[in-house]
């Protein structure tokens, strides 16, 4: 399913950020966007675990899948989505302050084969095409709601003023079951 237009309010998951995202770095081969927002690894925040752990794994909103886990050379929480050409979103992601379970972070396109941005020794820094901010949603007793969840939500970058919902994801169910 593709984005409904800017301003529509149609919801967006994951998975529609990709192709988004896809179909506009085709378009835009011209030079690279400024940095924007985009975050150098930092201090203290970079080493917080905690409720962050709860989110690593992989998930799954129907839509689209991704990956959450800790980055081995800094220990940040990482947000990867695969792409189609075979390259990946990737984000940093860090806690938002004054909210729990809630991280944020500014998603920048890797190609294939190309690993993340840890700053100026890394070569020219990847083209920043968001941000996204994921919840952890605390599971419940009953039965259906046991399975943890998060939400996340989108801001393509020079298209959306405002943060773009998407449905909820879930651990992707256990292979032959």
């Amino acid at each position: 399913p593709s984005p409904g237009p800017r301003g529509s309010g149609a919801a967006v998951g994951f998975g529609g950020m990709a192709k988004r995202v896809a179909e506009d770095s085709a378009a835009a081969q011209g030079p690279t966007k400024p940095l924007g927002g985009f975050a150098l690894p930092t201090g203290p925040s970079a080493l917080a675990g905690g409720a962050g752990e709860a989110l690593h794994g992989s998930w799954d909103s129907g839509k689209g899948k991704c990956k959450i886990g800790k980055d081995p050379i800094t220990a940040r929480l990482t947000y990867e989505e695969p792409l189609d050409n075979g390259g990946r979103l990737h984000g940093w992601l860090d806690p938002v302050a004054g909210h729990e379970k809630l991280w944020q972070g500014t998603l920048a396109m890797l190609a294939k084969g190309q690993g993340p941005w840890y700053g100026p020794s890394f070569g020219e820094p990847p083209e920043v095409v968001g941000d996204i901010r994921v919840r952890l949603v605390q599971a419940g007793d009953a039965a259906e709601q046991a399975v943890p969840s998060m939400e996340t939500q989108i801001r393509v970058a020079d298209e959306d003023e405002d943060w773009q919902g998407g449905g909820p994801a879930r651990p992707p169910p256990p292979a032959g079951g």
